[in-house]
Protein backbone atom coordinates (compact mmCIF):
# COMPACT_ATOMS: atom_id res chain seq x y z
CA UNK A 1 0.00 0.00 0.00
CA UNK A 2 2.74 2.48 0.75
CA UNK A 3 4.63 1.62 -1.81
CA UNK A 4 2.00 2.21 -4.38
CA UNK A 5 1.01 5.25 -2.98
CA UNK A 6 4.44 6.89 -2.86
CA UNK A 7 4.62 5.81 -6.55
CA UNK A 8 1.49 7.98 -7.18
CA UNK A 9 3.11 10.76 -5.09
CA UNK A 10 6.20 10.44 -7.18
CA UNK A 11 4.19 10.81 -10.56
CA UNK A 12 2.73 14.13 -8.95
CA UNK A 13 6.15 15.25 -8.20
CA UNK A 14 6.93 14.88 -11.94
CA UNK A 15 4.39 16.52 -12.88
CA UNK A 16 4.76 19.29 -10.72
CA UNK A 17 8.27 19.86 -12.36
CA UNK A 18 6.83 19.26 -15.90
CA UNK A 19 4.52 21.53 -15.29
CA UNK A 20 6.41 23.97 -13.78
CA UNK A 21 9.27 23.55 -17.04
CA UNK A 22 6.59 23.57 -19.61
CA UNK A 23 5.82 27.28 -18.21
CA UNK A 24 8.81 28.94 -18.76
CA UNK A 25 10.94 31.87 -16.97
CA UNK A 26 8.76 34.22 -15.63
CA UNK A 27 9.12 38.34 -16.21
CA UNK A 28 8.86 41.77 -14.54
CA UNK A 29 7.92 44.08 -17.12
CA UNK A 30 9.53 47.41 -17.05
CA UNK A 31 8.06 50.59 -18.66
CA UNK A 32 10.81 52.69 -20.41
CA UNK A 33 7.95 55.69 -20.83
CA UNK A 34 9.11 56.03 -24.84
CA UNK A 35 9.21 53.95 -27.94
CA UNK A 36 11.77 52.63 -29.75
CA UNK A 37 14.03 50.78 -28.26
CA UNK A 38 16.97 49.01 -30.36
CA UNK A 39 19.21 47.36 -28.15
CA UNK A 40 20.35 45.90 -25.07
CA UNK A 41 24.02 45.76 -23.28
CA UNK A 42 25.13 43.18 -20.12
CA UNK A 43 24.19 46.16 -17.84
CA UNK A 44 20.73 45.99 -18.84
CA UNK A 45 20.92 49.39 -20.60
CA UNK A 46 18.84 50.07 -23.24
CA UNK A 47 19.74 51.98 -26.19
CA UNK A 48 17.09 53.82 -28.72
CA UNK A 49 15.44 56.54 -30.60
CA UNK A 50 12.04 58.42 -29.77
CA UNK A 51 10.08 61.76 -31.16
CA UNK A 52 10.11 65.08 -29.41
CA UNK A 53 6.98 66.91 -30.15
CA UNK A 54 7.97 68.14 -33.48
CA UNK A 55 8.21 64.75 -34.39
CA UNK A 56 12.26 65.01 -34.93
CA UNK A 57 13.89 61.93 -33.74
CA UNK A 58 16.44 62.08 -30.70
CA UNK A 59 18.72 59.23 -29.32
CA UNK A 60 18.23 57.80 -25.99
CA UNK A 61 20.33 55.58 -23.23
CA UNK A 62 17.89 53.97 -20.45
CA UNK A 63 19.54 52.89 -17.07
CA UNK A 64 16.99 53.42 -14.63
CA UNK A 65 16.52 56.83 -16.21
CA UNK A 66 16.02 58.06 -19.80
CA UNK A 67 19.13 60.20 -20.70
CA UNK A 68 18.74 62.07 -24.46
CA UNK A 69 21.54 61.94 -26.05
CA UNK A 70 23.25 64.20 -27.83
CA UNK A 71 21.58 64.21 -32.07
CA UNK A 72 24.53 64.49 -35.23
CA UNK A 73 25.29 68.27 -35.39
CA UNK A 74 23.66 69.55 -38.80
CA UNK A 75 21.43 66.39 -39.26
CA UNK A 76 17.82 66.32 -38.24
CA UNK A 77 17.29 62.92 -36.75
CA UNK A 78 19.24 60.68 -35.20
CA UNK A 79 18.32 56.84 -34.72
CA UNK A 80 20.20 54.50 -32.10
CA UNK A 81 20.71 51.41 -33.55
CA UNK A 82 22.89 49.39 -30.72
CA UNK A 83 24.72 49.87 -26.76
CA UNK A 84 28.60 48.42 -25.76
CA UNK A 85 28.78 47.34 -22.33
CA UNK A 86 30.28 50.82 -21.61
CA UNK A 87 27.26 52.57 -22.69
CA UNK A 88 28.71 53.84 -26.55
CA UNK A 89 25.58 54.26 -28.93
CA UNK A 90 25.97 54.05 -32.49
CA UNK A 91 22.98 54.53 -35.13
CA UNK A 92 22.83 56.91 -38.10
CA UNK A 93 21.09 60.71 -38.67
CA UNK A 94 19.41 62.21 -41.99
CA UNK A 95 17.80 65.41 -42.58
CA UNK A 96 14.01 64.17 -44.35
CA UNK A 97 13.18 67.45 -46.24
CA UNK A 98 14.85 67.89 -47.88
CA UNK A 99 16.32 65.16 -48.04
CA UNK A 100 19.89 64.33 -47.00
CA UNK A 101 22.12 60.59 -47.20
CA UNK A 102 22.17 59.47 -43.91
CA UNK A 103 25.57 59.09 -41.91
CA UNK A 104 26.93 56.82 -39.35
CA UNK A 105 27.64 58.32 -35.72
CA UNK A 106 28.62 57.32 -32.35
CA UNK A 107 27.91 58.30 -28.85
CA UNK A 108 30.68 58.50 -26.45
CA UNK A 109 32.49 60.66 -23.82
CA UNK A 110 29.24 62.80 -23.59
CA UNK A 111 29.70 63.57 -27.14
CA UNK A 112 28.04 62.66 -30.65
CA UNK A 113 30.52 62.42 -34.01
CA UNK A 114 30.56 61.29 -37.27
CA UNK A 115 32.08 58.03 -37.76
CA UNK A 116 34.12 59.27 -40.55
CA UNK A 117 33.13 56.58 -43.20
CA UNK A 118 34.49 57.40 -46.67
CA UNK A 119 32.06 57.75 -49.31
CA UNK A 120 28.44 60.23 -49.32
CA UNK A 121 26.42 58.12 -46.82
CA UNK A 122 26.20 55.26 -44.56
CA UNK A 123 24.94 53.52 -41.62
CA UNK A 124 25.77 51.96 -38.45
CA UNK A 125 23.49 49.38 -37.83
CA UNK A 126 25.16 47.39 -34.88
CA UNK A 127 26.55 47.07 -32.31
CA UNK A 128 28.77 44.41 -29.79
CA UNK A 129 29.26 44.94 -26.17
CA UNK A 130 33.19 45.40 -26.91
CA UNK A 131 31.97 48.82 -28.86
CA UNK A 132 32.99 47.66 -32.02
CA UNK A 133 30.19 48.40 -34.27
CA UNK A 134 30.04 47.51 -38.06
CA UNK A 135 27.29 48.53 -40.96
CA UNK A 136 27.27 50.28 -44.69
CA UNK A 137 28.55 53.52 -46.65
CA UNK A 138 28.57 54.20 -50.58
CA UNK A 139 29.60 57.12 -52.70
CA UNK A 140 27.15 58.09 -54.93
CA UNK A 141 27.13 56.05 -58.33
CA UNK A 142 29.80 53.37 -57.03
CA UNK A 143 28.85 49.96 -55.14
CA UNK A 144 28.00 49.67 -51.60
CA UNK A 145 30.66 49.02 -48.91
CA UNK A 146 30.06 47.02 -45.66
CA UNK A 147 32.94 47.83 -42.68
CA UNK A 148 33.84 46.92 -39.28
CA UNK A 149 33.96 50.03 -36.44
CA UNK A 150 37.21 49.85 -33.25
CA UNK A 151 37.62 53.23 -33.13
CA UNK A 152 38.88 53.92 -36.76
CA UNK A 153 36.47 52.66 -39.97
CA UNK A 154 37.88 49.20 -41.91
CA UNK A 155 36.52 49.17 -45.27
CA UNK A 156 36.04 45.52 -45.67
CA UNK A 157 34.79 45.57 -49.23
CA UNK A 158 31.77 45.76 -51.46
CA UNK A 159 28.41 44.15 -50.38
CA UNK A 160 28.74 40.23 -51.89
CA UNK A 161 25.91 40.52 -53.70
CA UNK A 162 26.55 44.02 -55.04
CA UNK A 163 23.20 44.97 -53.70
CA UNK A 164 22.62 48.26 -51.73
CA UNK A 165 21.07 49.41 -48.40
CA UNK A 166 22.44 46.34 -45.98
CA UNK A 167 21.25 45.28 -42.85
CA UNK A 168 24.80 44.05 -40.44
CA UNK A 169 24.92 42.64 -37.31
CA UNK A 170 27.92 42.05 -35.39
CA UNK A 171 28.62 39.36 -32.71
CA UNK A 172 30.93 39.47 -29.91
CA UNK A 173 33.88 38.24 -31.20
CA UNK A 174 33.76 40.51 -34.29
CA UNK A 175 32.30 37.77 -36.87
CA UNK A 176 29.31 40.30 -39.58
CA UNK A 177 26.59 38.39 -40.33
CA UNK A 178 24.60 40.44 -43.47
CA UNK A 179 22.97 40.37 -45.87
CA UNK A 180 20.70 43.11 -49.10
CA UNK A 181 18.67 42.56 -51.43
CA UNK A 182 20.50 39.74 -53.42
CA UNK A 183 22.66 37.68 -50.75
CA UNK A 184 23.36 36.64 -47.42
CA UNK A 185 27.13 36.28 -45.76
CA UNK A 186 29.16 35.73 -42.60
CA UNK A 187 32.10 37.60 -42.22
CA UNK A 188 34.91 36.20 -40.12
CA UNK A 189 38.18 37.76 -42.02
CA UNK A 190 36.64 35.80 -45.21
CA UNK A 191 33.36 36.14 -46.88
CA UNK A 192 31.08 33.03 -46.76
CA UNK A 193 27.99 33.04 -48.45
CA UNK A 194 24.65 31.83 -46.90
CA UNK A 195 22.21 29.91 -48.45
CA UNK A 196 18.65 29.21 -46.63
CA UNK A 197 18.96 31.70 -44.23
CA UNK A 198 18.37 35.41 -44.07
CA UNK A 199 20.38 36.42 -40.93
CA UNK A 200 19.70 38.93 -38.37
CA UNK A 201 22.37 38.35 -35.30
CA UNK A 202 25.19 36.03 -34.47
CA UNK A 203 26.39 34.91 -31.08
CA UNK A 204 29.90 34.29 -29.30
CA UNK A 205 29.55 30.59 -30.54
CA UNK A 206 29.02 31.35 -34.28
CA UNK A 207 25.50 30.67 -33.80
CA UNK A 208 23.65 32.59 -36.58
CA UNK A 209 19.85 33.69 -36.36
CA UNK A 210 17.20 35.02 -38.68
CA UNK A 211 14.67 33.59 -41.33
CA UNK A 212 15.31 30.50 -43.57
CA UNK A 213 13.61 29.75 -46.46
CA UNK A 214 10.48 28.04 -45.38
CA UNK A 215 9.31 31.23 -43.82
CA UNK A 216 10.22 30.12 -40.12
CA UNK A 217 12.95 31.51 -37.80
CA UNK A 218 15.91 29.26 -38.18
CA UNK A 219 19.97 28.67 -36.88
CA UNK A 220 22.96 28.00 -38.51
CA UNK A 221 25.73 26.56 -36.65
CA UNK A 222 26.93 24.73 -40.13
CA UNK A 223 23.85 23.35 -40.63
CA UNK A 224 19.85 25.02 -41.02
CA UNK A 225 17.85 24.18 -38.47
CA UNK A 226 13.99 25.78 -38.91
CA UNK A 227 12.49 26.47 -35.37
CA UNK A 228 8.98 26.49 -36.32
CA UNK A 229 6.19 28.71 -34.93
CA UNK A 230 3.61 28.82 -32.33
CA UNK A 231 -0.08 28.06 -33.06
CA UNK A 232 -1.81 30.33 -34.58
CA UNK A 233 1.23 32.10 -36.49
CA UNK A 234 2.38 30.85 -39.78
CA UNK A 235 5.51 32.40 -40.02
CA UNK A 236 8.07 33.76 -37.75
CA UNK A 237 11.53 35.11 -37.83
CA UNK A 238 14.36 35.39 -34.65
CA UNK A 239 16.42 38.76 -34.40
CA UNK A 240 18.33 38.41 -31.39
CA UNK A 241 20.27 35.72 -29.77
CA UNK A 242 22.60 35.23 -26.38
CA UNK A 243 25.99 33.53 -25.90
CA UNK A 244 23.45 30.71 -23.98
CA UNK A 245 21.78 30.45 -27.25
CA UNK A 246 18.05 31.82 -26.30
CA UNK A 247 16.89 33.53 -28.98
CA UNK A 248 13.97 36.35 -29.26
CA UNK A 249 12.18 36.76 -32.59
CA UNK A 250 8.79 38.06 -33.84
CA UNK A 251 5.73 35.48 -34.49
CA UNK A 252 3.98 36.57 -38.01
CA UNK A 253 0.49 35.98 -40.01
CA UNK A 254 1.88 35.57 -43.59
CA UNK A 255 0.51 36.78 -45.89
CA UNK A 256 -1.71 39.13 -44.18
CA UNK A 257 0.72 40.40 -41.39
CA UNK A 258 -2.67 41.48 -39.36
CA UNK A 259 -0.44 41.76 -36.18
CA UNK A 260 2.63 40.48 -34.49
CA UNK A 261 3.62 38.57 -30.97
CA UNK A 262 7.46 38.41 -29.84
CA UNK A 263 8.72 35.12 -29.17
CA UNK A 264 11.75 33.31 -26.78
CA UNK A 265 12.90 30.00 -27.66
CA UNK A 266 14.92 27.92 -25.55
CA UNK A 267 15.53 24.21 -24.61
CA UNK A 268 13.75 23.31 -27.67
CA UNK A 269 10.65 25.16 -27.11
CA UNK A 270 9.11 28.45 -28.41
CA UNK A 271 6.56 30.80 -26.69
CA UNK A 272 5.27 33.33 -26.83
CA UNK A 273 6.54 36.18 -24.56
CA UNK A 274 2.79 37.59 -24.08
CA UNK A 275 2.03 33.78 -22.29
CA UNK A 276 5.33 34.92 -19.61
CA UNK A 277 3.68 38.28 -18.51
CA UNK A 278 3.01 38.65 -15.06
CA UNK A 279 -1.08 38.24 -14.89
CA UNK A 280 -2.52 41.61 -14.85
CA UNK A 281 0.20 43.21 -16.26
CA UNK A 282 -2.14 44.96 -19.19
CA UNK A 283 0.83 44.56 -21.40
CA UNK A 284 0.53 43.65 -25.00
CA UNK A 285 3.48 42.67 -26.43
CA UNK A 286 4.30 43.13 -30.17
CA UNK A 287 7.94 43.87 -31.02
CA UNK A 288 11.32 42.63 -29.75
CA UNK A 289 14.66 44.04 -30.51
CA UNK A 290 17.14 42.58 -28.02
CA UNK A 291 18.55 39.65 -25.49
CA UNK A 292 21.54 40.18 -22.95
CA UNK A 293 23.20 36.86 -21.58
CA UNK A 294 21.48 37.72 -18.51
CA UNK A 295 17.81 36.87 -20.48
CA UNK A 296 16.90 40.83 -20.44
CA UNK A 297 14.72 41.18 -23.37
CA UNK A 298 13.68 45.34 -25.00
CA UNK A 299 11.23 45.71 -27.85
CA UNK A 300 7.97 47.52 -27.90
CA UNK A 301 3.99 47.26 -26.90
CA UNK A 302 0.82 48.54 -25.76
CA UNK A 303 0.78 49.35 -22.56
CA UNK A 304 -1.68 49.50 -19.83
CA UNK A 305 -2.59 53.18 -20.96
CA UNK A 306 -2.89 52.04 -24.45
CA UNK A 307 0.34 53.91 -25.38
CA UNK A 308 2.69 52.19 -27.68
CA UNK A 309 6.10 52.03 -25.15
CA UNK A 310 8.98 50.74 -25.49
CA UNK A 311 9.46 47.71 -22.60
CA UNK A 312 12.47 45.89 -20.20
CA UNK A 313 11.58 42.48 -19.74
CA UNK A 314 13.72 40.88 -16.65
CA UNK A 315 13.63 37.30 -15.62
CA UNK A 316 12.25 36.36 -12.16
CA UNK A 317 12.51 32.79 -12.56
CA UNK A 318 10.02 32.03 -11.10
CA UNK A 319 6.99 31.70 -13.48
CA UNK A 320 3.03 31.95 -12.13
CA UNK A 321 1.93 28.43 -11.75
CA UNK A 322 -0.01 26.82 -14.32
CA UNK A 323 -3.44 25.01 -13.89
CA UNK A 324 -1.14 21.44 -14.17
CA UNK A 325 1.17 22.80 -10.98
CA UNK A 326 -2.21 23.70 -9.04
CA UNK A 327 -3.23 20.00 -9.58
CA UNK A 328 0.11 18.49 -9.11
CA UNK A 329 0.63 20.34 -5.70
CA UNK A 330 -2.98 19.69 -4.87
CA UNK A 331 -2.77 15.81 -5.42
CA UNK A 332 1.01 15.90 -3.36
CA UNK A 333 -0.30 17.28 -0.23
CA UNK A 334 -3.33 15.45 0.09
CA UNK A 335 -1.22 12.33 -0.16
CA UNK A 336 1.49 13.51 1.91
CA UNK A 337 -1.46 14.58 4.74
CA UNK A 338 -2.76 10.35 4.03
CA UNK A 339 0.98 9.13 4.66
CA UNK A 340 2.40 11.25 7.55
CA UNK A 341 3.02 8.15 9.83
CA UNK A 342 4.59 6.37 6.52
CA UNK A 343 7.29 9.00 5.66
CA UNK A 344 9.26 8.61 8.81
CA UNK A 345 10.31 5.03 7.17
CA UNK A 346 9.79 5.32 3.54
CA UNK A 347 12.64 3.20 1.81
CA UNK A 348 13.34 5.27 -1.33
CA UNK A 349 15.18 1.93 -2.58
CA UNK A 350 11.77 0.17 -2.97
CA UNK A 351 10.14 2.95 -5.01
Amino acid sequence: MCRTSFSILGIAILLWFAADSSAGTGYSVTDLGVPGASGINSAGQVAGSAPDSAKVQHPYLYDGTIHELPSLSGLTNSYATGVSDTGQVVGFADTPSPFSGPRPFIYRNGSTVDMGTPGDTGEATGMNGSGQATGWFVAFGQPYHFFMYDGSVHDLGTLPGNGSLATLAIGPTREIVGHDENTSFYYDGSIHILSGITPAAVNSHGVIVGIGSDGFAATYDGSLHSLGSVSGFNESEATAINSSGVIVGLLLHYPTFTGQEPFIYQNGTMTDLNDLLPPGSGWTLEGVSGINDAGQIVGYGIDPSGAVESYLLTPTGTPEPSAACLLAAGATGLLLRRQRKGLTSLNLGSL
